[in-house]
């Protein structure tokens, strides 16, 4: 393209087109193809990571409810609301910077930031007691199978 031909190129370019299309129905398109593939792909991971959890929860339901009762439901609990608010002011902060507001970019960052350190405070406290009960194999302080969940393993 010559010199000239990317000034008239750039006069008629409209702000919101990146440089690599060729109009904004293509760049739209191509956005919504993106996003499209995208959800295939989580439905795919998630569908099958689910189908294995059926799968091992009808193979084995006894060791489902064993398991099921060392579950601590209120740290969890707190941290799925935990993370909803960090979604949530994380958006935020994405319409903040939309609108050009940085004084509220900045703020709702932080609190994403803080809430993302509750979270992984909230797993840590989570760990450690699962690390001092004895749940975590090859890290726990006496790990060993118990006779309830050795059947299920094959473990004598």
């Amino acid at each position: 393209m010559s010199n000239g031909a990317a000034v008239a190129h750039d006069q008629h370019h409209h702000p919101a087109l990146a440089h690599h299309f060729e109009s904004l129905e293509q760049q739209t398109d191509a956005s919504l193809l993106g996003m499209w593939i995208f959800l295939c792909t989580e439905i795919l991971f998630f569908g099958g990571a689910l189908m294995a959890y059926m799968i091992y929860r009808m193979w084995y339901p006894d060791a489902f409810a064993i398991a099921s009762s060392e579950i601590a439901i209120l740290p969890g609990a707190i941290n799925t609301a935990v993370l909803i608010l960090s979604s949530l002011t994380m958006a935020l902060a994405v319409h903040a910077a939309q609108t050009g507001e940085r004084g509220k970019i900045m703020f709702f960052i932080v609190i994403t930031m803080i809430l993302g350190a509750a979270f992984l405070g909230i797993k840590g406290y989570e760990y450690h007691e699962k690390y001092l009960e004895g749940h975590i194999p090859g890290f726990g302080l006496d790990f060993r199978f118990e006779a309830g969940f050795a059947m299920f393993l094959g473990v004598e």
